[in-house]
């Protein structure tokens, strides 16, 4: 079973939001692994917050005593911490400092900045509207308040304002242009659950209402913090590109719109089992066509996707995917160059990709190929897995971009690498 998966860098933030505005002190266990970047700089912004953080083996204690008033962040490449902090530091009030890397700034706040400044908060962007760098200052939002946001634009600053609330004086979110509660957005929810904040959820014609109470935000005792789902999506796909037989760990009580990848392996004829704690997928050939068009409710499992199926005969389409073009690289261009590098025929979709599957067994690519990754760690692992999978050598431009969520996946790549193959 492969034990090197980091803590869910998705959970993990949302837990660490959670505590930090409930001003209790809190507690959570993320095993022995090292913690990925994202919750890394998430921590240094809580730090930067006033909040007391230790860290110690696999264990994580902080406390916010007081809410800030004032800092400056600097939050590199993590546009998780982006949105969360907008938007809860939006409602709880007072004036921020926002700064990043340069891949940040091709992630926006534009729909937290249409949100909120009805409600008095102000936005000063340095160079271009909706990016960092930025000021933002907000006189705090009033018990109650109603706010509106789009799901389309994506579900982060949804989920920091819901956070946000849940941490002040509560108040009601509609979510438009939606007709459930989106994956990301059931996370939160659960993690607010966890510490004592029950939402109500009221779904509408193309509308969703959640409405949050104040004052009922209470850290539980220690959370342990499930394996990252996302990462786990690496492990699954290079089983079934492979043929290998693999296994990662698997809690069922945490919820993570990732899990949907196994019901793509599934449907391709992969074999997946699973019991209380293990998952386990065997990789099985074939060659048939296969489409999707709904992968805006997960868009991490899109790269692994595209790895599964590139291994597999039949022409492949993935569509409903187009805020991947606003992530740390702009991930459909990305892909479709490098697979084109391989010697895949690939469209590129505005949405998405089709592309012609190749068998192992009856291609040949390249000796070396060398793949700009734009410093994206999706992408580093999307084209090392096809590379270990088609055997052929991968020169990655930024190899190290992978620590942003999982520090250790070069190292066990080459371990999985080199395991009997069927």
């Amino acid at each position: 079973m492969v034990s090197q998966l980091p803590a869910c860098k998705s959970t993990l933030q949302r837990v660490l939001l959670a505590g930090f505005v409930s001003h209790e002190p809190c507690v959570a266990e993320c095993g022995e692994q090292p913690l990925a970047e994202d919750p890394l700089v998430f921590l240094a912004a809580l730090e930067r917050l006033g909040a007391e953080v230790t860290r110690t083996r696999g264990r994580i204690a902080w406390h916010a005593r007081e809410k800030p008033r004032a800092a400056r962040l600097e939050l590199a490449e993590n546009g998780t911490a982006l949105r969360f902090l907008t938007a809860a530091l939006a409602v709880a009030g007072g004036r921020f400092e926002v700064r990043g890397r340069t891949g940040l700034a091709r992630r926006p706040v534009d729909s937290l900045v249409d949100c909120l400044t009805p409600h008095g908060v102000e936005f000063g962007f340095a160079e271009t509207v909706g990016r960092v760098p930025f000021v933002l200052a907000s006189p705090g939002l009033a018990a109650g308040v109603e706010l509106r946001i789009p799901v389309a634009s994506g579900t982060q600053a949804a989920s920091g304002l819901l956070l946000g609330l849940a941490g002040g004086g509560g108040g009601r979110l509609v979510l438009t242009d939606a007709e459930r509660v989106p994956g990301y957005v059931e996370l939160t929810l659960d993690v607010l659950r966890r510490f004592g904040v029950a939402c109500a959820v009221a779904p509408r014609a193309s509308t969703v209402a959640i409405t949050v109470p104040g004052g009922e935000l209470h850290a539980p005792d220690a959370l342990t913090i499930p394996v990252d789902a996302s990462a786990a999506t690496w492990v699954l796909a290079f089983a079934a590109a492979s043929g290998r037989e693999l296994s990662v760990p698997y809690d069922p009580s945490w919820p993570h719109p990732d899990e949907s990848f196994v019901a793509h392996l599934r449907a391709l004829g992969h074999e997946v089992s699973e019991t209380e704690d293990v998952r386990r997928v065997r990789g099985r050939p074939g060659a048939s066509d296969y489409r999707f068009d709904e992968l805006g409710t997960a868009p991490d499992s899109f790269p692994p996707l595209v790895v599964a199926l590139a291994t597999r005969g039949g022409v492949h389409e993935l569509s409903g995917a187009a805020k991947l073009r606003d992530k740390e690289s702009d991930r459909i261009a990305v892909l479709a160059a490098g697979l084109a590098k391989i010697g895949f025929e690939v469209d590129e979709l505005p949405d998405g990709l089709r592309l012609r599957g190749r068998p192992p067994s009856s291609f040949t690519p390249p000796a070396h190929v060398r793949f700009e990754c734009a410093g994206d760690h999706r992408m580093a692992m999307a084209f090392s897995l096809l590379a270990a999978v088609y055997g052929f050598e991968a020169e990655l431009s930024e190899p190290e971009c992978v620590d942003k969520s999982w520090p250790g996946f070069h190292a066990w790549l080459a371990s999985a690498a080199q395991s009997p193959a069927p």
